[in-house]
């Protein structure tokens, strides 16, 4: 072998992208800095389950108390990839083992009886002069109001003008033309005949358009979706195949719906698969909050 051999070596480069392009499978460069180092972290072999194995000093119980309680207070419960990532890669060992194996991060269901969970779309303001005292975390503590109202996030954080669309408006945003999700695990019994159960209601503060998701018990298909507003009053059918005893056991349940040249256009997923499309009118509905 000669001495050139030692510096010949065979280098793949990557063709000139920008950070959209490069980054859009890992969803940022802040991202992949923050994957890279959780991957490269070492993490010591120690069984936190057992506190005689670490709490050498001190209460053990204490260390439990603050692990819990610091993924309570700072986890970015509705933050963005990076945002996770960075939050573990800043946690001790111990508190990435609490989250790991025993925070209920995944589990968790309502039961419900002629009751309903309801919650609005803001954007909200707060009585007090900041939100130091509601949020814990540097950055929102640092804010002067609980919603920050932006119609361009991408634009405002400096990035190209065609990097994507996505705003700061109102938490339950219903706008046709860009399209919108609805998705849930169920799981309910057979309903009577001519009996209905609901599943996601939207409207907005004056009560002029509804989205309504439900179930039917009449015969046929029990996913059912109804529109109401100044353009159309429509109820339609989601599916072909499924009935009411195929959500015996817990079913994932998703519809999206969006404006397109043949009209409304709905399709419905089932356990990931998607199972329906249907057209409901020639007309778009209105976009509403």
């Amino acid at each position: 072998m000669s001495i050139k051999d030692l510096f010949e070596r065979s280098t793949v480069y990557v063709s000139e992208k920008n950070d959209k392009e490069a980054f859009a499978d890992a969803e940022s460069s802040r991202n992949v800095k923050a994957i890279t180092e959780k991957q490269t972290t070492f993490e010591p072999q120690i069984d936190y389950s057992f506190p005689s194995a670490f709490a050498k000093f001190g209460s053990a119980e204490l260390y439990y108390k603050s692990a819990i309680d610091r993924i309570i207070d700072y986890y970015p419960y509705d933050g963005s990839d990076a945002e996770y990532n960075e939050f573990y890669n800043k946690s001790l060992d111990i508190e990435k083992y609490i989250f790991n194996n025993l925070y209920p991060r995944t589990n968790g269901y309502v039961n419900f009886s002629n009751s309903y969970i309801s919650l609005k779309g803001g954007p909200h303001t707060i009585s007090t002069t900041s939100t130091k005292d509601l949020f814990k975390d540097p950055r929102s503590s640092q804010r002067e109001t609980a919603n920050i109202y932006d119609e361009d996030l991408y634009t405002t954080e400096g990035l190209p003008s065609d990097y994507g669309e996505g705003t700061r408006e109102s938490n339950l945003l219903c706008d046709f033309t860009k399209g919108i999700t609805v998705e849930l695990w169920l799981k309910s019994d057979e309903l009577a005949t001519n009996t209905k159960q609901g599943l996601f209601h939207l409207t907005n503060s004056a009560g002029a358009n509804e989205f309504t998701l439900y179930l039917s018990g009449t015969s046929g298909s029990p996913f059912r979706l109804n529109y109401a507003g100044t353009v159309s009053d429509t109820d339609v059918i989601l599916s072909s195949s499924a009935t009411t005893s195929s959500i015996s056991s817990w079913t994932h349940f998703a519809v999206s719906v969006v404006s397109a040249s043949t009209g409304f256009v709905a399709k419905t997923y089932l356990n990931g698969v998607q199972e329906y499309s249907t057209v409901i009118n020639s007309t778009s509905p209105d976009q509403f909050t």
